[in-house]
This record gives structure tokens, sequence and C-alpha cells, in this order.
């Protein structure tokens, strides 16, 4: 099965942060939501720093990576746009 890694940019460090996996863009971008809706994590605390990039993919049958080109899947606008609707709507996201 092959996952595809994200990682987050924080802007303010001028860097990117540890990698994880997903199947889809939609289950990291489903992630990022989640934290924000946690209320005390870096990403809720700071959303304009951050961006969210796919950056390759992984093979769980050979254990290959394969790097692509960054791909900017959540810009930090939207990151900061997610951020107000949570606090807007409270930690239920409706």
């Amino acid at each position: 099965m092959k996952t595809r890694i994200y990682t987050m940019r924080d802007a303010a460090v001028q860097g990117f942060e540890r990698p994880v996996m997903f199947r889809t863009d939609a289950e990291a971008i489903r992630a990022v939501d989640q934290t924000l809706k946690t209320g005390n994590s870096h990403l809720n605390q700071s959303p304009a720093d951050y961006s969210l990039w796919y950056v390759g993919e992984f093979d769980g049958e050979t254990g290959e990576i394969k790097p692509v080109s960054p791909e900017c899947v959540l810009t930090s606008q939207s990151m900061v746009n997610m951020a107000e609707i949570v606090e807007r709507n409270g930690n239920d996201g409706e």
C-alpha cells in the first residue's frame, strides 16, 4: 500500500516539521482541522505561520520512499480561515 508523505512548513522558523503519512490530501487536511479543534496546539496558536505540503510517497510493500517536488496542499491563509471557523463555532466545528 502506498501512502502520501506530508509535512508542515513553519514560516516563522523558515523550515519544515517532521513528516507524517496519510492516504489522501483530504485525510491530511482533516487531520489539520482536528488539530485546530483541539484548541491548544501550535497550529491553533499561530495558524498563519503554517502551511501543509505533500513531499513524497511511501511504498509499504517495498519500503521505498519516492520524493516529489514539494506541493502546497493547504496554504497559511486556509489555515487562518479554518481556525477562525473553529473559533466562531467552538470546538465542535459545526
